[in-house]
């Protein structure tokens, strides 16, 4: 007991060291891009990130099927189990790999499409894409040797090298405060953004995969011919169904984001891009318990049972939920205050594009909560082999996401239609988080929905019974600014806590 509690500690303390370092590099670079680009130019990232994160989707898969199967392998009391296991991996990420570049060359063609309002904007977008996909490639492709520090649990080296990754893509921004000159143009500015945040986020992935694979396990060294044939269709049924199911969570607002394009343009895509960023950190802040969820599950329900998984289940609600419902209700009700602290004077026409931004911020964080607290439960059922139960509910009402967004967009008044997409994430968001997972994992675990749930109730009703605190300091603070931004914040964490 002492020694699963202790890897839970090592767990969460490395994963949200890590996440502390990624929100505090993603809040400073927000800044910097926008300074450096305008906000067409940061609508055009933010879009293409969105974009280009639908093709990059075959990284997610890959991480969680393996994840799961490289776990069980590791644990296996054949010790040869995991390089035949594992071999087989190399060979179906290779082909994933070639899957994702035909992939990216799909939106490459496609890019004449999108609401892009200049050639030299056009020009950016089509580097954005070019690199873009060589960084998805070369993470598929080292994605074996990569994901095998977390399907071991070795958290502080995963940890490590994905804060690592992060600070690469910061650096790219960086880059273009101290290394470009004020006169280059938006094109050379966004194209040298791409091109150096490539060059060092793909020199930190070779660099893991290669001490992995030379210092850390040395069973990792490319072995193809050691490969078989049933564990790549093993690995290959899993990763179908990882497919349908990444695709489905995060097709919401990578979809909304080009339906908002299509409808509206790049300066409302900057609008959405900068509440995607804020309302993700809700979800970041419970990944910190998430990461990993899924290979810790897998070894319980190997040789602790069923039970166990329970057990683990309800903690992990409980956790999820007084991390996720009082961060996502600060940030429905300092919605403004947040966004004025955190771009200010370095927004192009702040007394414009701020109040557009609150409605798309207030809106995608009630999706956003629910989704933080039901990752968990994703984690844990996945971990527990229960993925085919629940990921085809799941893709079919994922799919009326982008029926809804382009249906309120074309028919909402024209002064709030930009929140169509906003509006249909939250609804089929709360959906699928709140009704549809508790449901299909009571089925699993045969206990009833409500069992799945009420470990979130209790938080619930703190966090929402402590909101005046927020509400209070909103009616009575004209002029914000960090500090009293902190105290307020740092306030009403005390009474939840």
């Amino acid at each position: 007991m002492a020694s699963e509690a202790k890897r839970g500690l090592i767990r969460i303390a490395t994963n949200y060291t890590r996440l502390f370092l990624n929100v505090s590099m993603g809040l400073a670079s927000v800044p910097i891009l926008l300074s450096q680009t305008g906000k067409e130019g940061w609508g055009l990232i933010a879009m293409l990130g969105a974009t280009t994160g639908v093709a990059a989707l075959t990284e997610e898969t890959i991480r969680r099927s393996m994840v799961s199967e490289l776990g069980r392998a590791l644990h296996h009391e054949d010790r040869s189990e995991f390089t035949r296991v594992y071999n087989a991996a190399t060979i179906v990420a290779l082909g994933m790999a070639a899957f994702t570049l035909m992939v990216f060359g799909l939106i490459y063609l496609l890019l004449p499409m999108f609401n892009i309002s200049s050639p030299a904007l056009f020009r950016a977008a089509q580097w954005i894409v070019m690199f873009k996909a060589c960084e998805s490639f070369s993470d598929v492709v080292l994605s074996p040797a990569f994901n095998t520090y977390l399907a071991s649990e070795r958290m502080l080296a995963f940890n490590f090298w994905v804060t690592a990754q992060r600070v690469a893509r910061f650096l790219s921004a960086v880059w273009l405060l101290v290394m470009v000159p004020n006169t280059a143009s938006v094109e050379a500015v966004i194209k040298t953004y791409a091109v150096v945040g490539a060059i060092l986020y793909i020199g930190v992935g070779v660099a893991a995969s290669l001490v992995m694979m030379l210092f850390v396990e040395p069973r990792t060294l490319p072995r193809p011919w050691l490969a078989r044939f049933h564990a790549m269709r093993g690995l290959a049924g899993i990763g179908r169904w990882n497919m349908l199911m990444t695709l489905s969570q995060n097709l919401h607002l990578r979809a909304d984001q080009i339906v908002t394009n299509l409808y509206f343009g790049l300066v409302f895509n900057g609008v959405f891009g900068w509440a995607m960023q804020l309302t993700s950190y809700v979800r970041m802040l419970t990944m910190g318990m998430t990461d990993g969820l899924d290979a810790v599950t897998t070894r319980v329900a190997a040789h602790k049972g069923a039970s166990s998984v329970l057990d683990l289940m309800r903690h992990s609600t409980r956790l999820h939920a007084f991390v996720a419902l009082p961060t996502g209700i600060g940030m429905l009700i300092l919605a403004e205050p947040v966004l004025r602290v955190w771009l200010g004077a370095r927004a192009e026409d702040p007394e414009i594009m701020i109040p557009l931004a609150v409605p798309v911020m207030q809106v995608i964080v009630l999706g956003t909560t629910a989704r933080a607290v039901s990752d968990g439960w994703i984690r844990i059922l996945y971990g527990a082999g229960y993925i085919r139960q629940y990921a085809r509910p799941f893709a079919f009402l994922s799919v009326f996401n982008p029926i809804i967004a382009v249906a309120l967009s074309a028919t909402m008044p024209e002064g709030v239609a930009y929140l169509g997409p906003p509006i249909a994430f939250a609804v089929v968001t709360l959906a699928l988080s709140g009704v549809l997972i508790p449901i299909v994992g009571a089925r699993c675990l045969n206990v009833r929905p409500e069992d799945i749930v009420a470990p979130a109730i209790r938080p619930t009703i703190i966090a929402v019974g402590c909101s005046p605190i927020l509400l209070g300091a909103v009616a009575s603070i004209h002029h914000w600014n960090l500090i009293k931004l902190a105290a307020t914040c740092a306030a009403y964490g005390i009474a939840v806590f």
